[in-house]
């Protein structure tokens, strides 16, 4: 779902995700994604969530992080030709 408002760029849904954001009991899974959807509109929010959730706890929600902050780095800055 997050992928798809990500995909509207349209500035209600960017209001949806922000407030997912804020949730406290939001899933830590379903946050990383709402994070996603918004670093792929250009907001900033979404790339800070995102660099903060390579600091969690859980596993998982590091790994779909870093996954997903890999996704959002231009190949220039990779390394890659």
């Amino acid at each position: 779902m997050a992928r798809g408002l990500a995909l509207l760029s349209d500035p209600e849904s960017k209001g949806a995700l922000q407030a997912v954001l804020r949730r406290w009991l939001a899933p830590a899974l379903v946050k990383v994604c709402a994070a996603h959807a918004l670093a792929r509109m250009n907001d900033p929010l979404g790339t800070r969530y995102l660099e903060r959730s390579l600091g969690r706890r859980r596993e998982d929600v590091r790994g779909l992080a870093r996954e997903l902050l890999d996704e959002l780095m231009p190949a220039a800055q990779k390394g890659e030709p």
